[in-house]
């Protein structure tokens, strides 16, 4: 089942984890067998699988079949991948009925024709555009992104010739990657797996579509029996934390060969002290808590055998740990003071457990205290909000760079929004539910509207992408911004209803780094990224971003 068909950005992909699909429905002809399945998450991605095809039957054509409901779905886990395709158009993705209108289109069609085709899944849709451009055919989208009704239009330009060859034949190898490190060496230092979870100071707080197990959530009620808790992470994470929580609230056993190791000071006696503990636990069927730093599978694996075979579930949480610099930093929190040179070498010899829940170490901010040091928190003029309803602070123009570099040392982690007089500020586009194919479609017209480079940033995210166009060369008021939008819709009417006004009244925007929050302070995440930048031509993505480019501060 395909989740996402060349997503923006390969950054945060879980390649490697566990994924439940839900089995909806059945469907079979003479040709093919698929099953309509669901992912388990708050937001539910729906596809379906084929099971078996004949040898002259594409797995393709099972998009065309009509899938029967199950009177009792079942629950399948899966491995999520990614496939690299290399080499040029994937016939598989193409019926034989799209192959056959391209033959037509290109061998016995005038130049001018056109061909329209509807009903496509995203890797048909990509494999066509790659079709078409090797082609030499024009291509398009119609219609609106996820509705039955959206068309992708072939065109023969009136220049267009004949290609001598037609569409190449060319193998085209298609690579599956489950293998976190293997898509770390291929996309470069890239996280590999999801992030499930962020610890707070009383609890952790669960991205959003992640399906927290049942047990876990059982126990955190406090009424849970029959649960192992394995926690896994550097000193200075907060698996004591976590596991003082999980006591009080689930009334669990703990057992930690550091308490053991404090008093009998040999950590071989401490472990056996720790193993024994957890036996007892077990065979009173109370809920127990591992608190040990699990560098390797290895060091957790006799917890894991044992309580699986008494009948217990599992759970192990990982405290993710992404740079040397953040391994520092937990380090010198630690209450056990351990050498660097001792958490150096457990960083070398770091295990990943794609089954583990992944949480982001608590690490109390710095930005707000600094603010409130520096006397900034709650002074005019107003430059920033802690969204959704405050404190306001104010930045001056000396302190920008430090305050910038101190919110990115704890990137993703605050709801800031940037605040302007409206009679200055950068321009800046808020773009929400257009796709990024007609998003990029209209960045000519408006560069030759508003002059200048324009620089994209945004997410793919559920429930729609999101994007912000900014125009760092160009400053303007609130009447002018109004304008160029009103301009921009009239050059592209597809853009109406997606370019957000209500900003511009009192101009504000999401500080770039800055996760989403309701109106009600429910946290949405969807943090953006770089996409890319649009001068002379489109040029995706950007290492060597300036904060000046995606502030709408002058």
């Amino acid at each position: 089942m395909t989740l996402a068909w060349k997503p923006a950005s390969v950054s945060g992909l879980a390649v490697g984890s566990t994924i439940k699909l839900s089995v909806q429905g059945v469907g079979h002809d003479d040709g093919v067998q698929a099953i309509s399945v669901q992912t388990a998450e708050l937001v539910p991605h729906s596809g379906h699988v084929t099971i078996s095809h004949r040898a002259d039957v594409a797995a393709v054509e099972s998009s065309n079949l009509q899938f029967q409901p199950l009177d009792d779905p079942l629950t399948l886990e899966c491995v999520l991948g990614v496939a690299v395709v290399l080499g040029g158009v994937d016939r598989s993705q193409l019926s034989e009925d799209i192959l056959r209108r391209l033959r037509l289109l290109t061998e016995e069609s005038q130049p001018g024709a056109s061909e329209r085709f509807e009903g496509l899944t995203d890797s048909q849709r990509y494999a066509l555009h790659l079709a078409a451009d090797e082609l030499g055919l024009e291509h398009r989208s119609e219609g609106r992104k996820d509705s039955d009704r959206r068309k992708l239009v072939l065109t023969a330009s009136k220049r267009w010739k004949k290609p001598t060859e037609g569409l190449s034949a060319a193998d085209v190898e298609k690579v599956i990657i489950k293998d976190p490190r293997k898509f770390a060496a291929l996309f470069g230092s890239v996280p590999g797996l999801r992030l499930h979870g962020r610890a707070g100071p009383r609890s952790i707080t669960w991205e959003p579509g992640i399906e927290v197990p049942a047990k876990l959530a059982q126990l955190t009620a406090g009424r849970a029996e029959r649960v192992a808790v394995i926690l896994r992470g550097f000193p200075g994470s907060g698996k004591s934390s976590l596991a003082a929580q999980l006591r009080q609230q689930g009334q669990a056993c703990l057992v930690s060969a550091d308490d053991s190791f404090m008093g009998m000071g040999n950590i071989q006696e401490a472990h056996a002290e720790c193993r024994r503990k957890f036996l007892e636990a077990v065979a009173s069927g109370l809920p127990v808590v591992v608190d040990n730093t699990n560098i390797r599978k290895a060091d957790y694996a006799f917890y894991s055998s044992k309580a699986e075979s008494e009948g217990y579930s599992v759970v192990v949480i990982e405290f993710v740990c992404n740079s040397t610099a953040e391994l520092e930093r937990l380090r010198q929190r630690s209450r056990h003071s351990v050498p660097g040179d001792k958490v150096g070498a457990m960083w070398a010899r770091w295990e990943l457990d794609t089954a583990a829940l992944r949480v982001e170490p608590y690490l109390p901010q710095e930005v707000l205290p600094w603010l409130r040091e520096q006397g900034m928190l709650g002074r005019p003029p107003k430059t920033h909000l802690v969204m959704p309803s405050g404190p306001f602070f104010s930045v001056p123009a000396r302190a920008r760079a430090e305050f910038f570099e101190r919110f990115q040392s704890e990137w993703g982690r605050h709801h800031i929004s940037e605040l302007c007089r409206p009679q200055a500020f950068k321009l800046f586009f808020d773009v929400d539910g257009l796709c990024l194919e007609q998003l990029l479609a209209a960045l000519p017209a408006l560069r030759q509207l508003a002059g200048g480079r324009l620089v994209v940033t945004g997410t793919s995210e559920p429930p729609a992408p999101g994007y912000h166009v900014f125009v760092p060369s160009r400053v303007v008021d609130s009447s002018e911004a109004s304008r160029l939008r009103r301009q921009w819709i009239e050059a592209v009417p597809a853009l109406d209803r997606h370019i957000d006004g209500q900003p511009y009244v009192n101009p504000q925007l999401r500080l770039f780094g800055s996760r989403k929050i309701s109106k009600e302070g429910a946290d949405i995440g969807r943090v953006h990224s770089v996409v890319g930048c649009f001068d002379a031509a489109w040029q995706e993505g950007a290492s060597d971003w300036q904060w000046d480019d995606v502030s709408i501060h002058i």
